[in-house]
């Protein structure tokens, strides 16, 4: 199932990012938004000596320095040791995220706050109300400056990817109180950028967006949805609650150039 996972992973990231790939690494750049960490990363492919990664790590630092970029981020499904971290010239940020699944048929098992709708963003109107959404959620974090272009980039795919959608939550006023992505990849789905606005968690919401989710998902013959979380993402506990469960665990090295 994992492999499952880490195809649809790679396919997602494709929706934003040219590529080049060889037997050990796929490197991802988009041109459009060149300091999202999340569109410019280098995956390592599979598990190997700790030599071979610490000598591919040390290669894409140059070749991020090259590039003048001011930072790296190496992807990874699998443990790297503290001996390879502590032989790098440049030690990193490490991080670690859970990839968490389920079976799309556990939609009838789900609850959350009926009185709530879920729309796609098929139109402007409904694909303004996700970006201004999405700008609040994330402001706190990244800031307001980058959360705008962050946001500006992925309708950009929204508009040009088919297997990629924007959902919009709203509550029985018809206001707007949280957005998602859903991406599917052949009989995998992949759930990103699920936000709730805080006055509105904790009280129905997000658990029925997943309800919704899992029952589109399924109605497509999705077989499995997963989400990444990182191991105190406080959505963890809902995620465990509805059904998902741990299959794998991805490790994150952020650099700085």
């Amino acid at each position: 199932m994992l492999d499952f996972l880490l195809d649809t992973e790679i396919e997602y990231t494709k929706c934003f990012s040219k590529y080049f790939e060889d037997e050990k690494i796929i490197r991802f750049r988009d041109d459009n938004i060149c300091d999202m960490y999340a569109h410019n990363y280098t995956l390592v492919k599979c598990v190997m000596a700790d030599q071979e990664v610490e000598e591919i790590i040390s290669q894409e630092i140059m070749q991020s320095k090259s590039e003048c970029k001011k930072f790296l981020q190496v992807q990874c499904n699998f443990h790297i040791s503290s001996e390879v971290l502590n032989s790098l010239e440049i030690k990193p940020e490490v991080s670690i995220q859970d990839y968490m699944y389920i079976a799309s048929n556990k939609f009838s098992t789900l609850g959350g706050n009926n009185e709530c709708t879920i729309k796609v963003a098929d139109t402007e109107n409904v694909m303004e109300d996700g970006t201004r959404i999405d700008i609040q959620a994330n402001s706190p974090a990244m800031g307001e400056v980058f959360a705008i272009k962050r946001i500006k980039r992925k309708v950009m795919a929204y508009k040009a990817e088919n297997n990629l959608n924007f959902f919009i939550c709203y509550n029985k006023n018809n206001v707007p109180v949280g957005n998602c992505e859903l991406f599917f990849n052949k009989t995998t789905a992949k759930i990103e950028d699920f936000d709730i606005l805080k006055q509105y968690q904790r009280k129905g919401f997000g658990t029925y967006v997943l309800k919704e989710l899992l029952k589109l998902a399924y109605s497509f013959g999705v077989e499995c949805v997963f989400v990444l979380t990182d191991s105190e993402d406080t959505a963890k506990e809902m995620y465990g609650k509805c059904g998902f469960l741990k299959t794998g665990a991805k490790t994150i090295l952020n650099f700085q150039l």
